[in-house]
């Protein structure tokens, strides 16, 4: 195997960008492709290949994209329009922070999962999530959403002004330290775990000629599914 094809193999098995770094050491702990002098690869060789390269992959500030992966082409392309755009009137930094801050507001999220091993930080897996974001109404738990025993991750998206629902992304993480996005989710209001239901709890708005009202709703688990309780 080639190191280029050492290069695609990790990015296309892991199915989402990763930086030089952590591309040489997937590589070398595998043994994907080891040099004729045997020392281990770099992040400057993984870098000079993905450039000799280019039909191949994508270099964004030290992470590597496969030319294939749909899911960035659009942002890749949005991102040079823009640079393209704001070159002339703006330094180079000035225009890395300004797009910065456009994607933010875009909404797009990445997540990675880190464990601690020894005192190494071993990157587990990774979700890239694209939706409504609001970081005025942002927050986080982290409990057993799917009563397995693990810690789970909820992240608040966004709040409703005054009928206090909370809509959020679900990631269930398992035993492996994989995530598992929740896609229905993100349509259900104020989740909750219900412990002597042993269900997950959700608000709904009720409206009638009295005003409005919340109704509960229930839904078990069917594996990573969530399946409403009648």
């Amino acid at each position: 195997m080639t190191l280029h094809e050492a290069i695609e193999k990790v990015l296309r098995e892991n199915n989402n960008f990763l930086s030089a770094t952590e591309i040489a050491t997937i590589i070398n702990s595998n043994k994907f492709y080891v040099r004729k002098d045997q020392k281990d690869l770099t992040a400057d060789q993984i870098l000079l290949r993905v450039k000799n390269y280019s039909s191949l992959f994508f270099n964004i500030n030290g992470y590597v994209l496969l030319q294939k992966d749909d899911k960035y082409r659009s942002l890749i392309s949005s991102y040079d329009y823009l640079s393209n755009l704001l070159r002339g009137f703006f330094l180079a930094h000035q225009i890395q922070f300004i797009l910065a801050v456009l994607y933010f507001y875009k909404r797009l999220i990445g997540l990675k999962l880190y464990s601690l091993n020894k005192r190494n930080w071993i990157l587990n897996d990774h979700l890239f999530l694209k939706n409504d974001f609001n970081l005025h109404s942002f927050n986080y738990k982290i409990k057993d959403y799917n009563f397995d025993n693990l810690n789970d991750l909820y992240i608040q998206r966004y709040a409703t002004n005054g009928l206090g629902l909370s809509y959020g992304y679900l990631i269930l993480i398992d035993a492996q330290k994989k995530m598992t996005f929740i896609q229905t989710s993100k349509h259900l209001p104020n989740i909750f775990r219900n412990d002597k239901k042993h269900l997950l709890e959700s608000d709904s708005i009720i409206y009638n000629e009295n005003g409005r009202s919340i109704l509960k709703k229930y839904y078990q688990w069917n594996k990573d599914t969530l399946l409403l309780v009648k």
